[in-house]
């Protein structure tokens, strides 16, 4: 017989006293019973109490998780949550309102200074998606909700609320109400200082206020507001990228660009981000207008002041398009090899062959001085771009003549040059191998498998069969003490056997 069937049977005497013996051996019932006594009866203030004691002790608590040492201490928010849960079905969404404000304010204090993997958070915005729930229902206005919600929603540090957009498209608030908070918001940026330059903090605190105000703005239908918005608030929060975008939306090209040049100006030494955005879009204007040397130009000074071979490959497709590419190749190699470029050096060296950029020339960071050059790296790595295969073999051996050899610029060369030079492409991956094996660790003898099979295919394909299996075997004999090694070597045998060789390893 099943426990309900037992129940449907016993007495209400019986019942009784089976529940206040439960709850004698198990708190948590006891707890239980006491809170759903209390919302039956009307009479929520004694619940209310409890649940604001215990979300003062648990959000006292320190969090923190230790998985290497198998310890923690976590709180559990789990109680609250079913207790707001609760309160909501029974219709108390003002108590649930009230105890989730207080819970935010304390838990994002909490959560800042944990030592967790976002369990507290996750228990904390667990209990804050029935406060959100709970919001319309409140006894408060409309306007007053969506105040409560904003004011929160600047308040929350941690992001601790979660599910916030679908709440904002609740039909009951209505475009008048966006209005009216519009208005709110506005007061609330007029009381805030504006920050000073290097007061960061003040100025992310003033640009949550102003996104507020642009959503409120495009709810309320009034999003012919939020580019004089942002214009006026520019320089104040740096929402230059933000700003741009809707200029160019809206087909202003003429205020886009002034907007991209003045935000540059203020940010390229301090937010560098912000300033690479801004100039990836002058540069986009450029291509638009079929500008090709201009946009050649944004190409070379970024990687004049970001060389890497992505850069590379970007500027010579703007500068081939450009009808430049050999002066512009000229001059990046000149730099590459020496360090001397118009960036450096001004005319002495030879005059720009790009217009300048709306930004300004490529800034040279100072770090770059003579010790930098030749960049062999980077030199080797255009020179597998351009597949001229015998000089990234000169250099590679150059850059190892001078103590730079390391794994990755191995395996490029390594990669790259197998037809060609396939005795240093088989020495390469030797040593990778022989390195990997000394760190007498599994996942390294994994690894040292993908160049195993890489030169299996070259020893393939030249004919070279035998000196495969005499590696394997001198392999074999060196490392017999290592089982696990053993077992790789014997997964690399069966891939070849079967055909099956994957550049990442065995299968």
């Amino acid at each position: 017989m099943d426990i309900e069937s037992m129940l449907q049977g016993a007495g209400r005497d019986e019942l009784v006293a089976m529940v206040a013996g439960l709850a004698r051996e198990v708190p948590g019932v006891a707890r239980w019973v006491r809170d759903r006594v209390q919302l039956e009866s009307g009479s929520v203030g004694p619940l209310v109490c409890a649940l604001q004691k215990e979300i003062r002790g648990l959000t006292s608590l320190d969090a923190w998780s230790d998985y290497q040492d198998c310890g923690e201490s976590l709180p559990d928010y789990s109680h609250v949550e079913l207790r707001f849960r609760a309160l909501l079905e029974r219709g108390h969404a003002d108590a649930v309102l009230d105890l989730g404000r207080e819970l935010l304010q304390r838990g994002t204090v909490q959560v800042s200074n944990a030592h967790d993997e976002g369990e507290t958070a996750m228990g904390i915005s667990d209990c804050m998606r029935l406060v959100l729930k709970a919001l319309p229902d409140t006894r408060r206005s409309k306007l007053d909700q969506l105040s409560w919600l904003f004011e929160a929603l600047y308040e929350d540090e941690c992001e601790l609320l979660s599910g916030v957009d679908v709440l904002l498209d609740d039909a009951r608030y209505t475009a008048p109400v966006w209005h009216d908070l519009g208005a709110v918001l506005e007061e609330r940026l007029r009381d805030m200082s504006v920050p000073e330059f290097d007061r960061w903090r003040e100025r992310d605190l003033r640009t949550v206020v102003v996104r507020q105000l642009m959503d409120a703005y495009r709810r309320a239908g009034e999003g012919g507001r939020i580019i004089p918005l942002l214009e006026a608030e520019a320089d104040a929060t740096w929402e230059y990228d933000a700003l741009v975008k809707l200029l160019l939306e809206a087909g202003d090209t003429n205020r886009a660009r002034h907007w991209c040049r003045e935000g540059y100006m203020r940010t390229f030494k301090d937010a560098p981000g912000i300033a690479a955005k801004l100039q990836r879009r002058l540069r986009e204007l450029a291509e638009m207008e079929e500008n090709w040397l201009m946009a050649a130009a944004y190409r070379e000074k970024d990687f004049f002041e970001r060389p890497g071979v992505e850069a590379f490959r970007e500027l010579h497709n703007a500068a081939e398009g450009a009808g430049v590419w050999p002066a512009v190749r000229d001059s990046v190699m000149g730099y590459l090899l020496n360090g001397r470029c118009p960036a450096f050096s001004g005319t002495e060296q030879g005059a720009w062959v790009l217009p300048e950029p709306e930004t300004g020339r490529a800034v040279v960071p100072e770090s770059r001085g003579p010790r930098s050059f030749p960049n062999r790296n980077l030199l080797i790595e255009i020179a597998i771009y351009e597949m001229r295969n015998d000089d990234a073999v000169a250099l590679y051996r150059d850059l190892c003549g001078h103590g730079g050899c390391y794994r990755g610029i191995g395996e490029q060369v390594a990669d790259a040059v197998a037809v060609t030079h396939p005795d240093l492409s088989l020495s390469i991956w030797r040593l990778i191998i022989d390195n990997l094996i000394g760190e007498v660790k599994p996942k390294a003898y994994m690894e040292a498998s993908g160049s195993m099979l890489k030169m299996q295919r070259v020893y393939r394909d030249t004919g070279r069969q035998e000196e495969w299996t005499a590696m394997l075997k001198e392999l074999r004999l060196r490392h017999k003490a290592k089982r696990r090694l053993m077992e790789v070597l014997n997964e690399v045998e069966k891939s070849v056997e079967k055909g099956v060789e994957k550049s990442g390893g065995p299968a």
